[in-house]
């Protein structure tokens, strides 16, 4: 499955300038942040006296915050939070949401009707509202904000898993794969999850650029980090004091930071929903499916 992943991404980059140049973006942020230590001089909590809210020149190139900290090394330092926090809420949405929607997607029934009475509850109420509430309701901490965003995903991932199965199953291929004799561990394994990875694969880099406004919107109001980190949210809430007296630098840059991060997030994920690979509602998802004879499935109504 993550050989098909990777497949997919060389695809769009041959195929879309788009999805390339998100790609480069992200690892050129991912670059920046193993280089930092070695490449700049400044770390991102060393204050300079002499420096407090300093303009951008050749020593400070994004200028300094209110207390003579360098603002491009808390901006690189701050993409360790813009690739952590989404990816460790999108593991847990996956790890809750996947086995959730496959089962009701296979089971139907009762679970299958929890799931979009769920869903649809869920939709009455803004997500980064519901989100903030959970992180009041448990406290504030990034490690609450990770759980916050990981369960709202959750049931976009069960209901993306959910959709593709039953897409699969009105097609009549899971019904052929059950008479040819595949056990149940191997018609997820070896014909549902591959199938519904495009699907998976799209809501990704989607509920990453998600994770990463709800993040930085909590950083913003002060519940998701202490003040003095180097989340880009927290740091603009920090420059927003000066920007009136003229001293721009301190809130423009991390937000220009956050905006492209999330830009490219968004392009790729729509570079995937229009390049990717069809869903199985569009076509024969499970096309070149075999029995464990290795015999090809078929459909039914096929023949």
């Amino acid at each position: 499955m993550i050989g098909r992943l990777l497949r997919m991404l060389r695809l769009l980059a041959r195929r879309r300038a788009g999805a390339a140049l998100a790609l480069v973006v992200l690892a050129g942020f991912a670059a920046a942040v193993v280089a930092r230590p070695v490449a700049w001089p400044h770390p991102p909590g060393a204050q300079d006296a002499g420096s407090v809210l300093a303009a951008p020149s050749l020593r400070h190139p994004l200028g300094t915050d209110a207390n003579g900290r360098d603002i491009l090394a808390r901006v690189v330092d701050g993409a360790r939070y813009a690739f952590a926090v989404p990816l460790a809420a999108l593991a847990l949405a996956i790890l809750l949401g996947a086995p959730l929607g496959l089962a009701a997607g296979l089971g139907g029934g009762w679970l299958d009707s929890l799931l979009r009475r769920t869903f649809q509850g869920i939709g009455l109420v803004p997500p980064l509202l519901l989100a903030m509430a959970l992180v009041a309701a448990m406290g504030p901490s990034l490690r609450h904000v990770v759980v916050a965003i990981g369960l709202l995903e959750a049931i976009v991932f069960a209901r993306a898993m959910r959709d593709e199965v039953r897409a699969l199953h009105d097609r009549g291929f899971i019904e052929a794969a059950i008479a040819a004799g595949n056990p149940l561990p191997r018609l997820v394994l070896v014909h549902l999850l591959p199938n519904t990875l495009a699907r998976i694969a799209g809501e990704v880099p989607r509920q990453a650029s998600w994770a990463l406004g709800v993040l930085a919107a909590m950083g913003f109001v002060g519940i998701a980090t202490a003040a003095d980190t180097t989340e880009w949210g927290s740091m603009i809430r920090e420059g927003v004091e000066h920007l009136y007296a003229g001293q721009w630098w301190a809130a423009i840059f991390p937000g220009l930071a956050l905006l492209v991060f999330g830009g490219a997030l968004r392009v790729l994920a729509e570079s995937i929903d229009e390049h990717g690979p069809r869903r199985a509602a569009t076509s024969p998802a499970l096309a070149g499916a075999t029995d464990r004879a290795g015999r090809p499935l078929s459909p039914r109504g096929a023949g």
